[in-house]
């Protein structure tokens, strides 16, 4: 078999012109233009994907239909495909439980040096409607229920 090349005289004119290996030579290749260059879509917002994740879908679960949102429904794959040994998944999620971790010992942190600075250390403490101001409540019941405390008076 005759090597095809640019300096092949027997290869018809029409004919594209490839190497030993069969690689397309310089200047030869059968998409003269190139490869289209990537589109990319530009007019993007973090609205849209705000949008997309709380569009409410309807599925059927063990046989009955149910309504929710694509991201609960994402969620659920990213479980799903971890649990079944995609360890890129497993990295994912053990990296947001880290984060989520790290977040409420932040919080927790931040919730007992409130507890302390406005009750526990505080001599003129009586209760909370009478010792704090609505903001300090607010604040603290708001940690709390992230907690999962309970109001200190309940």
């Amino acid at each position: 078999m005759p090597k095809r090349s640019q300096s092949n005289p027997d290869q018809p004119s029409g004919e594209v012109r490839r190497d030993v290996r069969s690689r397309w030579l310089k200047g030869s290749s059968p998409n003269p233009k190139g490869r289209p260059p990537k589109t990319i879509f530009k007019d993007y917002s973090p609205s849209d994907a705000r949008q997309f994740a709380n569009t409410q879908i309807e599925l059927v679960v063990s046989g009955q239909p149910e309504k929710t949102d694509r991201r609960a429904v994402l969620h659920s794959k990213m479980f799903e495909t971890a649990m079944s040994g995609k360890v890129s998944q497993q990295r994912y999620l053990m990296s947001l439980f880290e984060k989520s971790d790290a977040n409420l010992a932040e919080l927790r942190n931040q919730y007992d040096q409130l507890l302390h600075a406005w009750i526990i250390d505080n001599p003129e403490f009586r209760n909370l409607d009478d010792s704090l101001t609505s903001k300090q409540r607010h604040e603290l019941i708001s940690l709390a229920s992230v907690l999962g405390h309970h109001h200190p008076d309940q």
